[in-house]
């Protein structure tokens, strides 16, 4: 593609890409460049975090470690980001020992902030599991009282078609009275 040696112009064409939500463009030609400076791979990051494609930012990132191209303060907040949305705890703790074995000087505040969004992310989405459990005790108790009205409603229809028979033989014996 001709990108390596002029970062200025990948870093644009990105943008490009991005401004039209053309993602997988983006991280072509960011995949494609040989530069080993972090700032397009965490363009790419960052954008399919901000745009919920979190699954997609998980594997870019593994590519950009896979490329030799180390991470950047700017790199870890969208990447365990993702993680936390996708509770993806291996790559979670594999990222934090990134952070902790980096050169990069680590803020108490940043990494605060960060596992304080990861914590939100872990709260919303215990929330919507506790939301499909109840939800679900509730469709069984449902059930369970469907089933047992069903079960009520054949014991009578048994019951009734005891007393038809019953009605049919009184019927009968009745013919048999009356034709003698």
């Amino acid at each position: 593609m001709g990108t390596d040696e002029n970062p200025i112009f990948v870093s644009k064409l990105i943008n490009f890409y991005a401004s039209f939500n053309l993602l997988v463009d983006a991280q072509i030609v960011t995949e494609s460049s040989n530069n080993l400076d972090p700032l397009h791979w965490n363009m790419v990051i960052s954008l399919y975090v901000r745009n919920i494609f979190f699954e997609e930012a998980i594997p870019i990132y593994k590519e950009m470690l896979s490329k030799n191209v180390q991470p950047a303060d700017f790199t870890y907040p969208s990447v365990l980001k993702a993680c936390g949305e996708l509770l993806d705890c291996d790559t979670r703790v594999g990222v934090h020992k990134s952070v902790r074995d980096s050169s990069i000087k680590w803020s108490l505040i940043e990494e605060r902030r960060m596992l304080r969004d990861e914590n939100r992310g872990l709260q919303a989405q215990l929330k919507d599991t506790a939301e499909v459990v109840q939800a679900a005790g509730e469709l069984l108790f449902r059930l369970k009282e469907a089933e047992e009205s069903m079960i009520n409603a054949q014991k009578r229809v048994v019951g009734a078609e005891q007393e038809a028979a019953k009605a049919y033989e009184q019927i009968d014996k009745l013919k048999k009275k009356h034709e003698k």
